[in-house]
């Protein structure tokens, strides 16, 4: 085997294992614009014009009209939606630091029934990307966070931690209804 050939051999094994390597790393890093967040767990927010106690959780919605990963996620907002909409225990409420009309826009484009608040400033709570999902139980304690574009596993995720009860907040319900 003459020097030529030797050094062909070695180039096509390193590029076979640097492809090997790049295709592997795809698998295991998360989609881009998608990540876990936990800064928020376990913190109080108070939002002006949300009454954490009128529910026994809310799955807050941080978004923007110009975020187009808030643009993309538009179809699982809209499961989310339907999910809760028997109202028993969860509801659901997207803030904005949109005004008024923009934010109104970005629903209607949307075909989202969301109540929403606008002219939210996210820095204030705490709040550094859009998209971002809370679970906010009643006394306004962020219990769940995710941020970014969401995997198809991590939407189920969301929609069975907005839908699951506690033992301890079955006991109240049952409470309440004896």
């Amino acid at each position: 085997m003459t020097t030529l050939e030797k050094a062909s051999h070695v180039a096509a094994l390193t590029t076979s294992a640097l492809l090997c390597v790049a295709i592997a790393l795809s698998f295991l890093r998360p989609p881009l614009g998608s990540f876990n967040s936990s800064h928020l767990l376990g913190t109080h927010i108070e939002i002006p014009g949300i009454e954490w106690s009128q529910k026994t959780r809310t799955v807050l919605l941080a978004l923007s009209a110009g975020c187009h990963y808030c643009s993309e996620s538009t179809p699982f907002y809209r499961r989310l939606t339907e999910h809760l909409s028997n109202g028993k225990g969860s509801r659901i409420i997207a803030i904005l630091p949109d005004d008024d009309p923009t934010a109104r826009a970005f629903f209607q484009d949307a075909r989202l029934d969301i109540v929403y608040l606008p002219n939210i400033q996210f820095p204030i709570f705490g709040i550094e990307a859009t998209p971002t999902v809370l679970i906010v139980d009643s006394g306004g304690v962020v219990r769940k966070e995710w941020t970014g574009k969401l995997s198809p596993w991590v939407q189920e995720e969301v929609i069975s931690a907005a839908n699951s009860t506690s033992f301890v907040e079955r006991i109240i319900q049952w409470v309440q209804s004896n």
